[in-house]
């Protein structure tokens, strides 16, 4: 077997799946300002989007959100990511076969993902 010497993984949807986790998030930290947004909503919305997208949106519709929005979201996104954020079935077994060669080009924590299954 022919074993190459790269491979690259994009995080999102092929080591993790994020994006539910997320979008469950900017629902629940919404509806702390009286916006009422399913996950399947914000998934249809905001899905690889910004947070700067979500106070476009809500802006453009004359409801304003507040400044700390963005600090709270990201604080719920985080605890989330620590006690729900899972690998993708099968995942683990291709990246042990590789975990020696693991790069990153930025720890996996920065973007807040604590990865602590590779």
């Amino acid at each position: 077997m022919i074993r190459p010497d790269l491979i690259i993984f994009d995080c999102d949807g092929v080591l993790v799946d994020s994006e539910v986790l997320s979008c469950r998030c900017l629902s629940e930290t919404l509806a702390a300002y009286g916006i009422d947004l399913g996950v399947h909503q914000a998934l249809d919305l905001f899905l690889g989007r910004s947070v700067t997208a979500v106070f476009q949106h809500y802006e453009a519709l004359g409801r304003a959100i507040p400044e700390q929005f963005a600090a709270e979201l990201k604080t719920r996104v985080r605890a989330t990511f620590l006690s729900s954020l899972c690998p993708i079935e099968g995942v683990q077994s291709v990246l042990e076969d590789y975990a020696s060669r693991i790069v990153s080009p930025r720890p996996a924590t920065s973007i807040g993902c604590p990865c602590r299954f590779l």
